[in-house]
């Protein structure tokens, strides 16, 4: 008798979570993922650390995929993260930046007594 194609730890796949599998493989973006399957970003990850499909290093999807299995990232998908919490990190001074002078001191500055 031959074992069962599906180990007990891994749950079977819907025809869209399958699509979502390869397509994260081939490189497409989560957003892109989401879009053409329907399948949301956590079980996504989720599902390919299960079924270890491997995303292309060097990329968000890598990270996040490094990170639902538990390990370290590699070096590529390290910069890759840094990169990414620099530019929303940007993103928030321009966001500082366009408000009103009085508005910018009032969330700046820090509440003398506040809780912290």
């Amino acid at each position: 008798m031959t074992p069962p194609a599906i180990s007990p730890s891994r749950s079977p796949l819907t025809l869209p979570q399958a699509v979502a599998l390869s397509l994260l493989r081939d490189g497409y973006t989560a957003h892109r993922i989401k879009r053409r399957t329907g399948t949301d970003t956590p079980l996504l990850y989720t599902l390919a650390a299960q079924h270890g499909i491997q995303a292309p290093h060097g990329t968000l999807e890598g990270g996040a995929l490094h990170d639902a299995r538990g390990e370290e990232r590699c070096e590529p998908c390290e910069k890759v993260a840094a990169r990414q919490q620099a530019r929303e990190y940007a993103r928030h001074r321009t966001t500082l930046a366009s408000l009103p002078p009085g508005r910018r001191r009032s969330l700046t500055r820090r509440r003398i007594g506040a809780v912290r």
